[in-house]
């Protein structure tokens, strides 16, 4: 079950590319490219998975995503109003120069592009500062927007306000199959609320439940059962934060069969509590 490889050999010619998105929703598959990529999500919310980190994203976020990570952003109908925006920028693995990241000089920087092979996701006023790059990178080219890219990694290496997303440990395994991780995780997405089992998944990619199992636990480094209900937890999250529901209808909506397993689940892939976390929110 490998992440969907996007080729990116047209786009070598250029040292980077800047690729807007704007759509109804995100729904893109599980997929990975051989270059680095920042992303800023201008509008849209939902769930986003980064190598083993399955969270959820939300309007303003900014990402770095290192070559060969899976990742996958699925929308939230949270907001029906809401459409899906973004700005991607995407660089090779030699930019700006095949020699420039071996340079002392640049030794700062290289740490930060050696972090984003898990995920890097920006926050607070590095945050705004990027975004503020981002949108400027959009409207200029040539060499003014290579030194605009350099400048924003100098400006993330001089600052810890950024959270590594996939865990140290993680790597994505090879020779698996894209067709089934694909068909699996967008039924999970599209039936969250619903009651899932691995047979259900099993039966839907003609694998036998335990085969399924172990292919699965080696594409995501999740378990069936951990994927799903981190993908809950995630859709969890927003409710909380952008409804006033209560929490026992966030529990059901999520898909989860009642408040004890949905209380115990939560705190335990967030370290607190559904209503502390609603709280500290606020």
């Amino acid at each position: 079950m490998k992440p969907f490889l996007i080729d990116t050999t047209p786009q070598l010619q250029k040292g980077y590319s800047v690729k807007p998105f704007n759509a109804v929703a995100f729904a893109l598959p599980y997929h990975m490219h051989d270059r680095y990529e920042i992303t800023w999500i201008m509008e849209g919310h939902g769930t986003r998975i980064i190598g083993d980190n399955v969270s959820s994203f939300k309007s303003g976020d900014i990402l770095i995503l290192g070559p060969m990570l899976p990742h996958q952003w699925q929308s939230s109908t949270v907001n029906k109003n809401e459409r899906a925006q973004s700005v991607s920028i995407f660089f090779n693995a030699e930019f700006p120069s095949k020699d420039f990241w071996f340079q002392n000089e640049m030794r700062a920087m290289k740490e930060v592009i050696d972090l984003s092979t898990r995920g890097l996701h920006l926050k607070g006023k590095l945050n705004k500062s990027i975004a503020r790059k981002i949108k400027k990178l959009s409207n200029i080219s040539g060499a003014r927007g290579v030194l605009l890219i350099l400048e924003m990694l100098q400006d993330i290496s001089e600052s810890d306000q950024y959270e590594i997303l996939a865990s140290e440990g993680y790597k994505c395994r090879k020779n698996l199959d894209t067709d089934r991780i694909n068909k699996i995780t967008n039924y999970i997405f599209e039936n969250i609320e619903q009651k899932i089992s691995l047979p259900i998944l099993s039966e839907m990619v003609n694998l036998h439940p335990n085969s399924l199992a172990r292919e699965f636990k080696r594409a995501t480094g999740f378990s069936v059962v951990d994927y799903i209900n981190n993908v809950r937890i995630g859709k969890a999250t927003r409710l909380l934060t952008e409804t006033s529901k209560t929490i026992l209808d966030i529990c059901y909506e999520c898909g989860f069969q009642n408040l004890s397993h949905f209380n115990r689940y939560f705190k335990k892939v967030k370290n607190t509590t559904p209503s502390l976390y609603r709280k500290s929110r606020l």
